[in-house]
């Protein structure tokens, strides 16, 4: 069962780094070049039809998306690690329990 809980901790933390990474990549294109995504994304959906266009003003809307995956990704990445602790003293609790009885069992003689 260790081995599920393991594994599932290191695929949150995998997932959890590329959410941060994106969130962040996604801040910093959208500080360097704000006008210009914008810009080639409503001449993007202009030419596929579409009915909607995101006005100029819409980048902060833009940074708020970028920040909640950026958080998103700490918070997964965070629960991540915590299962693998929990792992770990789980598949650590039997051997820990042996050594401190075995204490107890020389002190008491």
């Amino acid at each position: 069962m260790y081995i599920f809980v393991r594994f599932t901790g290191y695929v949150l933390v995998v997932f959890g780094v590329i959410a941060i990474v994106a969130g962040f990549g996604s801040a910093v294109v959208l500080v360097i070049q704000g006008a210009t995504l914008i810009t080639n994304l409503n001449n993007y959906l202009l030419s596929s039809g579409a009915k909607s266009i995101y006005p100029q003003d819409f980048t902060p809307y833009f940074a708020l998306m970028a920040m909640m995956v950026f958080v998103s990704g700490l918070l997964t990445a965070a629960f991540g690690q915590l299962m693998l602790v929990f792992a770990d003293i789980g598949s650590n609790s039997r051997e820990t329990n042996i050594i401190l009885r075995s204490l107890r069992n020389k002190l008491q003689n």
